[in-house]
């Protein structure tokens, strides 16, 4: 579990940017853009109003811009120490909780993420990317039904955004409700027929449903429009597991990981795939070094994942 560290001193660490504070107010609109699975997940803006009367907002702030390069224990000492010192302008203390969430979804703490959404829109209840992140907590908990609930709201509150939909086709994917994720596929590539992450989930969608040589064909296509794409990688691998092409799984799972797809579950079906050629090897140092491999991957799956 994380837990708050290092120096919170903040006028030390930001000290020309509190000077800027003092001399002007602001109200900064910062976009969140969040990874989780899905690469192109949009959201509303958060609005943190600097105030030069105390620290808080600054910590926010901070917070918010460590998160943006990808610190997410720095991010969350600096909210963490503004939530328990106490936020009372509204703004800042939704902000503040939106951000802790994200951080622990991040690090697939799902529970206490979801405390924090459920706080978070309770201060705005009209904020429709909070209900994404909550489906996504609720989905890491493998609650679909509080998921497609959420994901629902979300999409009711805003329908211009084109990562609820996706994440509502993957939802709809593991409840197994084939033809209505594919629907929020098409109805993404009827708006931007470039749609990477559509593809991708059609493409996995097929899979589920067992139709790999058109699963194969859309990801083939993508891969070549799109080569530096780490999850297509990941996505063909699976494929190419299904199929019992282990070779070739094992060649684009590493692809994959050398482009830096490193999502929890990915060391879970390498590991898997590592099994599967343990079985095949040609002797008995192979086997041994293959299955070696697998409790590795496995390993870091069940601590990645929580397990």
């Amino acid at each position: 579990m994380l837990k708050p560290t290092g120096d919170y001193q903040v006028y030390k660490v930001k000290k020309g940017l509190k000077n800027m504070i003092k001399r002007n107010k602001l109200a900064i609109f910062l976009l969140i853009l969040f990874i989780y699975n899905i690469n192109n997940i949009e959201s509303q803006s958060l609005v943190i109003n600097l105030d030069d009367e105390n620290d808080l907002a600054l910590l926010i702030y901070l917070a918010y811009t460590e998160m943006q390069n990808g610190n997410y224990q720095v991010s969350f000492s600096y909210v963490n120490e503004a939530i328990e010192r106490g936020i009372t302008d509204q703004d800042n203390k939704f902000s503040a909780y939106f951000i802790r969430g994200f951080i622990y979804l991040m690090n697939n703490q799902f529970q206490y993420s979801l405390n924090d959404y459920n706080i978070a829109i309770n201060l705005k209840p009209d904020f429709s990317t909070s209900y994404e992140y909550r489906a996504m907590a609720y989905r890491g908990m493998g609650d679909l039904t509080n998921a497609l609930q959420n994901i629902n709201m979300a999409i009711e509150l805003d329908q211009s955004l084109l990562s609820y939909y996706s994440n509502r086709a993957i939802i709809y994917n593991e409840l197994g409700e084939y033809q209505k994720a594919l629907e929020d596929c098409e109805h993404i590539l009827f708006i931007n027929s470039a749609h990477n992450k559509a593809y991708q989930i059609k493409a996995a969608i097929l899979m589920t449903m067992g139709d790999y040589q058109q699963s194969l064909l859309i990801i083939n296509e993508i891969i070549d429009i799109n080569p530096l794409d780490g999850e297509n990688y990941y996505i063909r691998g699976q494929l190419y597991y299904r199929l019992q092409m282990y070779e070739n799984a094992f060649n684009d799972y590493n692809k994959a990981y050398e482009l830096g797809y490193e999502y929890f579950e990915f060391y879970k079906y390498r590991g898997m795939l590592y099994e599967r050629l343990a079985e095949q090897a040609e002797n008995t140092a192979q086997k041994e070094e293959y299955l070696e491999l697998s409790r590795r991957d496995v390993e870091t799956y069940r601590r990645l994942s929580g397990l």
